[in-house]
């Protein structure tokens, strides 16, 4: 019922729900997901029904999604693309993985709109394309949106592709637009990049109000996983004077990012540091399903 209610966030809070919750053989879930996903009254729904087919996995709900990849409409692909990366994240043993893979790769080279261009990178980030590297290394140096290089700095970083690393640095350290930066730092924590640290932390304190520039960089920070972040990190959280409560609680959090023993898989640890609801790109909804 909650998945049909009429008040949007209790559908979309219903969809995210299920994909956490349900397995490939609850036929029934599935197919409620499905047709949310083709007839949702609000768009975000229908996004985050897409999203929880993926995480869901089952061979019923992968020949779906690679169904909607054909769909005239460009919103319903990008999300398409991003549901079977997380799907191919999850369901490795599949040989359909690598056809995924190929052909998510294909429609990228193919694609001339930004937003799905992005989207396309985050799949073939989440399905672990490690060939498509180099091409999205190459297109980070070629692309002007601002919003398609973010996306790009996150898929390298999911790929752990390391020859990307000085150049996701620069952009860091640019006078760029704020949602780039958050996502250059964020793809830095991913690659693990322990030298990036020096870096963040000019980057705190050359932007002392910007709280989305702090949110990045603490979750950044978090991801490196290397000692050496733990000294900013905490003079963050005891420096009530010098930073806000909310950079404060981001700090807190990467903290225990970086101190958890337990290996965490790096979609759940991507999870944990995202507002799900924050932004309606293709970036956040991906980030904040898994």
């Amino acid at each position: 019922a909650a998945l049909t209610d009429a008040h949007s966030s209790v559908s979309q809070s219903a969809a995210i729900a299920l994909g956490l919750l349900a397995t490939p053989d609850m036929e029934a879930v599935s197919r409620a997901l499905e047709q949310r996903a083709r007839s949702a009254g609000d768009t975000m729904t229908a996004r985050f029904a897409t999203m929880a087919l993926g995480e869901i996995g089952g061979a019923s709900n992968r020949n779906f999604l690679s169904l909607r990849l054909e769909d005239a409409n460009g919103d319903i692909r990008s999300f398409a693309a991003m549901a079977l990366g997380v799907y191919a994240a999850k369901s490795s043993a599949d040989p359909q993985v690598q056809v995924i893979r190929e052909r998510l790769l294909t429609m990228f080279r193919r694609t001339r709109n930004a937003s799905e261009s992005g989207a396309l990178a985050i799949g073939l980030g989440l399905a672990r394309h490690e060939k498509a590297a180099p091409e999205l290394f190459a297109a980070l140096g070629e692309a002007h949106d601002s919003g398609l290089r973010g996306h790009l700095c996150t898929s390298l970083g999911l790929l752990g592709y390391r020859e990307s690393i000085r150049t996701i640095q620069e952009i860091v350290a640019q006078k760029s637009d704020i949602r780039l930066k958050h996502s250059a730092a964020i793809a830095l924590g991913l690659l693990g990049d322990v030298g990036a640290v020096r870096i963040l932390e000019r980057e705190l304190a050359a932007s002392s109000q910007s709280q989305a520039v702090h949110g990045a960089v603490t979750q950044a920070l978090g991801f490196i996983g290397d000692s050496t972040a733990v000294g900013p990190l905490k003079a963050m959280i005891l420096e009530t004077k010098s930073h806000q409560d909310a950079t404060r609680a981001f700090a807190t959090v990467a903290l225990g990012i970086l101190a958890d023993k337990d290996e965490m898989p790096l979609l759940s640890r991507l999870a944990e540091s995202q507002n799900y609801q924050a932004r309606t790109e293709a970036l956040a909804e991906v980030m904040s399903i898994l």
